[in-house]
Formats: structure tokens, sequence, C-alpha cells
């Protein structure tokens, strides 16, 4: 009982004597490891740092890149702009000068052939009466040349009678004409008006097909 009492007593000793040893070892491990800690945090911040200074400076090249194609932008468009009114003003300037050379022609009427004529109820009518004109022409011009009035006849286009009537033939040959000009498919002038050109008017249309055929229309 004794022997273990001094044991104990002894083992008791040797860790108080151990204790001021731990207690130093304990305060140098917790030394490091403040350091360690303080080292850690110093390069995050570090690192966060490096990262924001990045993210300023490809904020700052993107912003300058941004502004730099906005003022090529407005640029193109100034120019742009610039460009399109001066080729206004030159269309404005050659339409009007084609406008006086026209009205200046004596006989102008092959070059405001561009749009369709306006087509009216009573066309057929006014071709009715161009054929019952030229119809009742005939029947005279028979009867004062016949021997026997009697026999007399109309001759229409080479004594050929279309069976149409006049009111059908008449539509037609007014739509092709009123219609066929709205595509000019050629540019032509007389021979009297190709003197009378100005020097505004394009000395290419000369070089043009200046022939036509005439094509007999049988109404």
């Amino acid at each position: 009982m004794n022997r273990a009492r001094a044991a104990e007593r002894k083992e008791l000793q040797t860790l108080r004597e151990q204790i001021p040893h731990l207690q130093k070892r304990l305060k140098m491990m917790q030394q490091e490891m403040e350091k360690i800690d303080m080292g850690a945090l110093a390069s995050e911040r570090q690192g966060t740092i490096e990262l924001w200074r990045k993210m300023a400076v490809c904020q700052r090249h993107s912003r300058t890149n941004a502004e730099q194609e906005n003022h090529k932008l407005r640029e193109l468009v100034r120019e742009h702009n610039e460009l399109t009114n001066l080729n206004l003003q030159l269309f404005l300037q050659t339409i009007q000068g084609h406008v006086e050379t026209i009205e200046r022609l004596p006989y102008p009427w092959p070059c405001r052939r561009q749009c369709a004529v306006p087509l009216e109820s009573s066309d057929n009518w006014l071709f009715k009466d161009m054929a019952g004109t030229i119809d009742f022409v005939h029947r005279q011009v028979l009867r004062v040349f016949s021997i026997k009035p009697k026999n007399a006849h109309p001759r229409l286009f080479a004594d050929k009678i279309l069976p149409y009537s006049v009111e059908l033939t008449g539509d037609a040959a007014w739509q092709f004409f009123a219609h066929s000009f709205r595509r000019p498919t050629t540019r032509f002038f007389y021979h009297a008006q190709t003197t009378q050109l100005s020097k505004s008017f394009d000395r290419t249309l000369l070089h043009d097909c200046l022939a036509s055929n005439s094509q007999p229309i049988q109404i």
C-alpha cells in the first residue's frame, strides 16, 4: 500500500516538473499557428486584391473598346448621312434637268409613256364611234365609185370581217395599248428629234435601236 502511494507521489512530481516545459511548448505551437493563419490570411487577401485588380483592368479595357467602337459607328453614320444627302441632291438635280429638257422638246410624248393610261367605262364607245365612222366613210366612198349602189358592201382591212363585236375588240385593243406602255422595252427617237437633244441627256441613249417595225393591226 505504501509502495503504491509512493509511486503515485513520484508520478505526480514528475508531471509537475514537466508542466512548465509543456506550457512553453504549447505557447510556441500557438504562436506558430497564429503566424500560419496570418500568412494565409495575408496571401488570401493579396489574391483577392489581385483578382479585383484584374477585373478592373478588364472592365477598363472593355469600356475603352466600346467607346472607340461607338466613335467609329458615329463617324460611319455621319458619313452615310452626308453621302445620302449628296446623292439625293444629285438625283433631284438630275430629275429637274430631265424634266426641263423634256418640256423644251417639240414632241416629248414618247418620254411620257411611263405609266398605264387610266381606263374608263366610256372607252368602248369611243372605239365604237371610231369603227362606225370608218364604216360610214367606206360606204360613202363605195357609193361614189360604185356603178350600182345596190352592190355596195363594206371593205374592211383587205376584205376581212372579223367575227368579234365592236365592244370586245375595242376593249382588247385599248387594254393592249394602255398597258403596253407601262414597261417600255426599248428607247427610240425620231430623226428630227435627235438633232435637238440637249447636252444634259445621256449620250448613250443614241446608241439604242432607232428602228421600229410597223405591224398592221386589225380591229
